[in-house]
């Protein structure tokens, strides 16, 4: 009898190349006739998943952007270079702008239309909505192709099967442009849609030109001296904001994005369906159980989930002993119709067809070249780099921070465990952090000629994908469906049967194990390394500790809607809508001296007081209000700071640890953490103060701690 063969960890110097990687290589890959395999089926469950990330962003948009964008006037320019009309087809009634004032006129037919007319034309822009999601379906498809191919290179060289990293269209930026520049543009600007959009274009050219400085510049040096409970901390955090979001938005609290239909809150429709697609996850992905073995876990959920939705409906028809299919004729006109096919539908179910005639209604949403959007509004370039400057460090940082908790899992799933040997793992063999972002930056900048005004990011969840088993094909696949559902105009059907109650659980999932994995590497890496329990404890605490500026970030949100509803009588089913958010949380309108004025949220508080609104005196009162709004300014910054400094002082890095401190102290005087923007004048850089003290307190207490052991070292160092 043959004793049994113990078994030997691998090294991660036995990574083996399989060959030179190239483009031309990677495509017969993905035909089976390459060097390696590129598709599996733990690949479906990866790209579903991702999909119901993407696809909960494009229905929140769909839902958005028809309500925000209802205008009554459109720019005579924009309206030439979309139809290739210059003179007036019929007597044209529009406004044009006299010394400043808008005054009515008529332009007789066959007369050319001044380019400063603004066309009396009501309407809901649709072929410009068409544009922007048909752009941003291009850029998740060119983020999510390169991500694949990153894979794929990664295999060539090392002989392992990489999972390739989740790329999507960033959910802060998009909530960010819409608000503080389209919203600022039109609100406070005085701009119309058209050069709105034009301006949030430049921003985002902008925002990957800094990124992209950041990753040429700076990330691969700041890597080296972040510490693990850092950078998965602010992680978690994400991940548990996404937690709280998804439970209380989604799943418990009914819509977040107010679009009501025929149920008063379609598409989201019983929080039950929500919780039996959520177990289903739970079970296939986290406890390994599966009832049908050949059927990925996250399309079963979603197939079931989409049975349960229609079932609902059918019962709910035939209750109220109507037409089986009213919610869904119903629901289809009054929300989601009037983009792509829409006509020929709404033709079919019956419906009046006269609110689909717009220009560019009866097409496909194939991104188009846009050169009309583009270079427009450069007066407002101050504000754009004033806002866009903190959002993309906090961006990018994120994007870091993605990439190296799925290093770190991948590592793990490869058989690495000993804490020296994962560090080497990621330097040497990990996903660069530069390249990461390169391709975050890349994506964004391509879209932008087509209309691309988001901005884009390695997605939360790379861990996730890692323990779903997912491997090289899925994010390239995630891209194929993204983009074959929006430029086919399926996107806009596809609502009825997969509302948010069906495809949120995912994201649950997808938050919890993240939050599962940040502690559990912390936890890891200090047992390995035989750290006394009080090291371990503080390791743990210091992951606790930045996921606290997520926390005051939904908090944020929760309060700011909830406060001011129970004040003005609202319903709560409409209280934490984005439609309010934005109109809210970015500005708001005070009355000075009789005199109505929109000030900007942030110098609100700062410069006005509470006095002047009781909302926000009674919750500054009761919750500390003032702390929570800006605390969670630049969360993942902050978060990454906070957990940074902890593990430092815990791990007796008083150098370090005092780096950090003095930087947040610069970084919070700037604007680029606890700030909506950068500094503009004075009394913003004022505004800012009490922060950077906060800091400089930090760092003169760790400066006296490291002077005192130095002090203590020196006199050890003399007795003996």
């Amino acid at each position: 009898m043959c004793a049994s063969k113990s078994r030997r960890k691998p090294s991660i110097h036995e990574m083996v190349s399989l060959g030179e990687p190239s483009i031309y290589d990677f495509f017969l890959s993905l035909f089976n006739r390459g060097t390696i395999k590129i598709w599996r089926r733990e690949d479906i469950n990866g790209a579903v998943a991702l999909f119901a990330d993407n696809f909960t962003l494009f229905i929140l948009l769909i839902g958005l952007l028809p309500i925000i964008w209802s205008v009554q006037f459109i720019p005579a320019w924009y309206f030439s270079a979309l139809t290739g009309i210059y003179v007036a087809p019929m007597d044209v009634v529009g406004i044009i702008n006299i010394l400043g004032n808008q005054i009515p006129v008529i332009v007789p037919q066959g007369y050319y239309l001044p380019p400063d007319l603004q066309i009396f034309y009501p309407h809901k822009p649709w072929g410009l909505i068409s544009t922007l999601l048909g752009a941003g379906a291009l850029q998740v498809l060119i983020g999510n192709s390169a991500y694949s191919y990153y894979a794929y290179k990664r295999t060539m060289e090392t002989g392992k099967t990489y999972t390739a990293l989740p790329f999507s269209i960033s959910l802060p930026g998009l909530f960010l442009f819409l608000g503080a520049i389209i919203g600022l543009s039109q609100s406070v600007l005085g701009f119309d849609l058209y050069t709105a959009i034009s301006i949030a274009i430049l921003a985002n050219i902008i925002s990957s030109i800094v990124e992209i400085i950041i990753a040429l510049g700076l990330i691969e040096h700041l890597r080296k001296h972040i510490p693990t409970a850092g950078v998965l901390g602010t992680i978690a955090g994400i991940g548990f904001a996404w937690l709280i979001l998804n439970y209380l938005g989604y799943i418990a609290g009914g819509p977040v994005n107010a679009v009501y239909g025929a149920l008063n809150g379609w598409p989201y429709l019983s929080p039950s369906i929500g919780f039996v697609v959520l177990f289903i996850l739970l079970a296939g992905i986290i406890s390994r159980l599966r009832i049908f073995k050949k059927i990925p876990t996250v399309l079963l959920a979603i197939i079931v989930g989409s049975v349960l939705v229609v079932i609902n409906v059918l019962w709910l028809g035939s209750i109220n002993f109507g037409d089986f299919f009213f919610y869904f004729k119903e629901m289809w006109a009054q929300i989601w119709g009037g983009l792509g096919p829409q006509f020929s539908i709404a033709l079919t179910l019956g419906q009046d067809i006269t609110n689909y005639i717009y220009p560019q209604t009866i097409s496909f949403m194939f991104p188009s070249f846009r050169p009309e959007l583009l270079g427009h509004g450069l007066q407002a370039l101050p504000m754009i780099i004033a806002v866009v400057v903190p959002f993309q460090i906090y961006d990018s940082l994120e994007s870091y921070a993605n990439n190296e908790s799925g290093n770190l899992e991948m590592a793990r799933k490869f058989g690495i465990e000993d804490p020296e040997s994962l560090k080497l793992w990621c330097d040497q063999y990990g996903y660069s952090p530069k390249t990461t972002m390169l391709i975050d930056g890349c994506s964004s900048l391509l879209g932008t000629p087509f209309g691309g005004w988001t901005p884009t990011v390695n997605s939360v969840g790379s861990a996730s994908f890692v323990r779903m088993g997912a491997g090289i094909g899925y994010s390239l696949l995630h891209g194929i469906i993204i983009a074959a559902t929006v430029w086919c105009g399926i996107l806009f059907l596809l609502p009825m049967f997969i509302p948010a109650c069906v495809t949120v659980p995912v994201l649950l999932v997808i938050g919890g194990l993240i939050v599962v994995q940040s502690f559990k590497e912390v936890y890891e890496e200090n047992r390995k390394k035989d750290s006394p329990d009080y090291i371990i404890w503080g390791d743990l605490f210091a992951v606790m500790l930045a996921m606290v500026p997520h926390l005051f970030a939904v908090l944020t949100l929760i309060i700011l809607n909830n406060f001011k509803n129970a004040f003005t009588g609202a319903l709560m089913s409409a209280s934490i809508t984005p439609y309010q958010l934005l109109n809210n949380i970015f500005f708001v309108t005070v009355s000075i001296a009789g005199i109505p004025l929109k000030v900007p949220f942030a110098q609100y508080l700062g410069l006005y007081g509470y006095g002047l609104n009781e909302t926000f005196s009674y919750s500054s009162a009761t919750f500390g209000w003032y702390g929570i709004v800006f605390l969670g300014l630049g969360a993942t910054t902050v978060g990454l700071i906070w957990g940074s400094i902890v593990s430092d002082l815990n791990h007796r890095r008083l150098r370090r640890a005092f780096i950090f401190a003095a930087a947040s102290c610069l970084l919070s005087l700037m604007g680029l953490i606890h700030a909506y923007s950068m500094p503009t004048s004075i009394e913003e850089v004022i505004l800012q103060s009490p922060w950077a003290l906060m800091y400089l307190a930090v760092a003169i207490y760790i400066l006296i701690l490291w002077w005192r052991a130095l002090s203590l070292t020196e006199k050890q160092k003399f007795e003996s």
